[in-house]
């Protein structure tokens, strides 16, 4: 079964004009402006992960960076942020950042588990 996650409405605003809208081309025309929007990198993922990460505290922060074996010497967090997301868009690190990430998301998990967060210290 193949799920949609898209939903538009069509509104004519020339109500004195009787063509038929052709939904092949509207679909042409919003694929058309989707790879506009990626070519301009708007949707970049260096910018999407640093607006994310700029909500992380800085302990935060210094476990990523410990994670990913980044030395924090000296660094503002802004400097942690830019350390983080130029080694996480590198390709050659996506097996590593693919494996934090869903770690991350484990010990979200087992700190908010009433019995197992007595155990989660991070």
């Amino acid at each position: 079964m193949i799920k949609e996650n898209i939903l538009y409405k069509i509104i004519d605003n020339n109500k004195n004009n009787n063509t038929d809208i052709n939904l092949d081309n509207l679909l042409d025309d919003v694929d058309t402006q989707l790879k506009d929007l990626n070519r301009h990198e708007i949707l970049d993922p260096y910018d999407m992960n640093y607006y994310e990460y700029e909500t992380y505290t800085v302990s935060d922060l210094i476990h990523i960076l410990n994670y990913y074996s980044i030395p924090k010497r000296k660094m503002k967090k802004i400097d942690m942020i830019d350390a983080i997301c130029a080694f996480e868009v590198m390709p050659e690190n996506e097996e590593l950042v693919l494996k934090r990430q869903k770690l991350w998301e484990y010990m979200l998990e087992l700190k908010n588990d009433d019995y197992l967060s007595k155990f989660i210290s991070f």
